[in-house]
């Protein structure tokens, strides 16, 4: 149990993220506030591709587009491969899964549950 006003590392990271977004920060032009959010990204998130439900993803992607008024917030941003990301261009969401669908593998039914 944590102190009270007490936060973990990625929730006072997290916070901080949404304090930048709504003071209007932006990271255009500043690699390390991009390497920044994209780490901070990572960490909260964790490192599966939202695209392909895959481990290891590197890149931070927008997941309402930039070109379709989606901002940099940590809400509007899902960690992805680097080739998922490229891949996906300035494509919604639906249009990706429409064309990329995932296959996941199924498991024959147990008896011993």
């Amino acid at each position: 149990m944590t102190a009270p006003g007490y936060y973990t590392p990625a929730a006072r990271l997290a916070r901080a993220a949404r304090e930048r977004a709504t003071a209007g920060w932006s990271w255009e032009n500043a690699p390390r506030r991009r390497a920044a959010m994209v780490a901070l990204v990572l960490r909260v998130k964790g490192r599966t591709c939202h695209l392909c439900r895959r481990p290891g993803a590197t890149t931070a992607d927008h997941v309402v587009p930039r070109s379709q008024g989606g901002g940099h917030d940590l809400a509007n941003l899902e960690p992805a491969h680097k080739s998922c990301n490229l891949a996906r261009g300035d494509r919604t969401l639906a249009e990706w899964e429409a064309a990329h669908p995932i296959h996941l593998p199924t498991l024959p039914p147990s008896r011993e549950w």
